[in-house]
C-alpha cells in the first residue's frame, strides 16, 4: 500500500492564462501605438495651421505698421496711396478718410482680411479670417429619411 502518488500539475490552464495575457497586452499596445500616431499627425497639422496663421498675421501687421508710421509722419494722401500701390494694397478715398484693404492667404481655404481707415485718426476697421472657398456639402451618403423603401 505504499503507493506514491505523483502530484498532478495542470500546466495547460497556466499556459492558457499566460497566452491570453500576452495576447491582451499585444492588442492594447497596438491600439496605443495607433492612437499615438494619430495624435502626432493631428499635432503636426495643428502646428502647420497655427504657423500659417501667424505668418499671415505678421505680414498684415507689417503693412498696418508701415501705414501707421506714414500717417504719424503726416505724410500726404498721395504718399500713402503710393505706398498702397507699391504693396498691392487697395486704396479708396472717401470723404476725408483713406481706406486701405488687403488680405493674405492662410491656407487653401482661408485668408486674413484687413481694412484700415486713416484720416483724423488711425483705426483698424476689420481684421478677420474668412473662408475663400464656398463650402459644399457632401451628399453622397444616402440617409434613411423615415419613409419606407419600396
Amino acid at each position: 500500500m505504499n503507493e506514491k502518488r505523483s502530484p498532478k500539475i495542470s500546466i495547460g490552464i497556466v499556459s492558457m492564462v499566460v497566452i491570453l495575457t500576452v495576447l491582451c497586452l499585444t492588442i492594447f499596445s497596438v491600439i496605443t501605438l495607433g492612437t499615438a500616431i494619430n495624435e502626432k499627425q493631428l499635432a503636426e497639422k495643428s502646428a502647420r495651421a497655427i504657423e500659417n496663421y501667424y505668418q499671415a498675421e505678421t505680414y498684415c501687421s507689417e503693412i498696418a505698421n508701415n501705414i501707421g508710421k506714414l500717417w504719424k509722419e503726416n505724410k500726404s494722401s498721395f504718399q500713402l496711396q503710393d505706398f498702397a500701390k507699391e504693396n498691392n494694397v487697395d486704396c479708396q478715398l472717401e470723404k476725408n478718410e483713406i481706406y486701405f484693404s488687403y488680405w493674405c492667404p492662410i491656407d487653401e481655404s482661408q485668408a486674413l482680411f484687413v481694412t484700415i481707415s486713416v484720416g483724423d485718426t488711425f483705426s483698424i476697421e476689420r481684421w478677420s479670417v474668412q473662408a475663400t472657398q464656398e463650402w459644399v456639402a457632401n451628399e453622397d451618403l444616402q440617409v434613411w429619411d423615415g419613409e419606407s423603401i419600396e
